[in-house]
């Protein structure tokens, strides 16, 4: 069997790459291009693939370096036999809480012997600012041998599954009106907060096993992109057939060319947007 993987992320229209606020594994490198990772005839570990996208909420401190961190802890351990679920949500977190912990008291050494404040706002904002921390979605999807599947995520990243031209599966939004409502987000001070916590243990929503064939594609997503997909959909449009028309010889075949199309003709919002195209052969 084989799978391969295109990796595509693009800053807010007007911003810089370094200001993209989204995350993924595997990592987006935007100075290397599309990162496309190839697995052919390679046999998957027990313990599965993990791929996922993480967005920082623009509100919070370092939100978008709390991003990568999550994205960057979400590994399959070896030997490691359990689908996603929130128990292995909770050792993930647990994971970048340590690392976000690393990375603060780094920053704060260096920026005491440059004698510099630890971040740019005003010193009466600083503090509060600290005490709240960054927030940041996680969507992942973990792919295992004998088409087996599973996902979690908190926020509104999403998976879409297609199969056959026709889409399977959307999660872990199948409703447009639910990205009207404020996502659930990981807290770099609290990790999983209490409210979120009920969410993951209650609605199944947020956990979710399921089926792959040979020829399967699944889609990874950050919210903006997601919430344009999902609307294309459900108007009868078939929005996949450009996503893999990406990396071609044909018309947006380059994924900012393709983002612009969406944001100019179809209203999808200007924010950071992220796409993991993967497919099983």
């Amino acid at each position: 069997m084989s799978i391969q993987v295109s990796n595509y992320s693009t800053p807010k229209h007007g911003h810089q790459a370094n200001e993209n606020q989204d995350a993924s594994k595997p990592r987006f490198h935007p100075r290397h291009g599309t990162k496309t990772l190839n697995y052919k005839n390679t046999e998957i570990p027990e313990a599965g693939f993990i791929f996922a996208v993480s967005d920082g909420a623009s509100e919070g401190l370092f939100s978008g370096i709390w991003a990568r961190i999550i994205a960057s802890c979400a590994n399959p351990r070896s030997g490691y036999n359990k689908r996603l679920n929130a128990e292995v949500l909770q050792e993930w977190i647990r994971k970048s809480l340590d690392v976000w912990g690393r990375f603060m008291r780094k920053r704060m050494l260096s920026r005491m012997k440059l004698g510099v404040p630890l971040t740019k706002l005003p010193s009466w904002l600083e503090e509060p600012a600290l005490e709240e921390g960054g927030f940041a979605t996680l969507t992942a999807l973990q792919i295992k041998p004998k088409g087996d599947w599973s996902a979690v995520a908190v926020g509104d990243s999403c998976i879409f599954q297609v199969r056959s031209k026709k889409l399977q599966f959307s999660f872990p939004i199948t409703d447009l009106i639910d990205f009207e409502n404020r996502p659930y987000l990981l807290s770099s001070v609290y990790g999983i907060d209490e409210e979120t916590q009920i969410q993951l243990k209650f609605s199944p929503r947020l956990k979710k096993s399921n089926r792959w064939k040979s020829g399967d594609r699944f889609y990874i997503m950050s919210d903006a992109m997601a919430c344009c997909f999902l609307k294309r959909y459900k108007m009868g449009e078939k929005p996949w057939i450009e996503i893999e028309n990406l990396g071609t010889k044909g018309p947006a075949s380059h994924f900012e060319e393709l983002v612009a199309r969406w944001r100019n003709e179809f209203g999808m919002r200007n924010d950071d947007v992220t796409l993991i195209r993967i497919a099983v052969k």
